[in-house]
């Protein structure tokens, strides 16, 4: 779920459509979610919650242009179209609007995301269980191999939860077993992810990543003149 939703208050304007190195700022992110959810053995859906109308745009283009591209890359994903907001959506995807009164902190594009998930399930086949991994959009140096070998120790290590972490501190993006829906839906405010690991540590699967770089986020005007060099 990939969270691009956010008012930036603190950078002054819509960060996440600023130009940094050359494009905006949230296509760093999505562009390799994308390459994520190709190089993945299992099926992945990329649900992108947003309250703009040029990022659902973009997001749109870049979706559909990656789906028709590599169809031999999608087939284990299910084709038939699902609607949002009067939209057609390929199953791969889906786009959700959190805007107005009901943006009021990340926690609602959290809701969002997940209620989306609950309403349209993916259709795995067996005993299959699903997992909910979430993205801010203003962290634009995330890379596609290292988030792979994140989800394949995960899965391996049985746990629920997955969290990256970096010089000894839990960062995001964060992972969740289906089963941590129920508390995800109760997060209010600015309350993210990391009060449910705080709540069940004997169920979270660390992995390291010792690239400080990795996690920069923009937030700040300071921090866009610092890393758009």
């Amino acid at each position: 779920m990939y969270l691009a939703a956010g008012y930036a208050r603190r950078f002054g304007s819509n960060k996440l459509l600023t130009e940094f190195h050359g494009k905006p700022l949230f296509l760093h992110g999505l562009t390799e979610l994308v390459r994520l959810q190709k190089m993945c053995s299992y099926p992945c859906r990329l649900i992108v919650v947003t309250a703009y109308d040029r990022i659902e745009e973009l997001c749109k283009e870049i979706l559909e242009n990656s789906r028709k591209n590599t169809p031999d890359e999608q087939d284990h994903l299910t084709k038939k179209e699902h609607t949002v907001h009067g939209q057609n959506i390929p199953k791969d995807y889906i786009i959700v609007r959190n805007q107005g009164e009901e943006n009021d902190g990340i926690a609602s594009s959290i809701r969002k995301g997940v209620k989306a998930a609950i309403d349209s399930p993916m259709k795995n086949g067996g005993d299959s269980f699903s997992y909910d991994m979430f993205f801010q959009a203003d962290q634009p140096y995330v890379k596609a191999e290292i988030l792979l070998d994140f989800l394949n120790d995960f899965i391996e290590s049985k746990k629920g939860i997955g969290a990256l972490s970096c010089e000894g501190i839990l960062r995001s993006p964060n992972l969740f077993a289906e089963n941590y829906r129920a508390e995800l839906l109760r997060l209010t405010g600015e309350c993210g992810g990391k009060k449910i690991i705080r709540s069940h540590p004997d169920d979270v699967f660390t992995y390291p990543v010792e690239m400080p770089e990795f996690f920069v986020d923009i937030d700040t005007r300071e921090d866009y003149a610092h890393e758009n060099v």
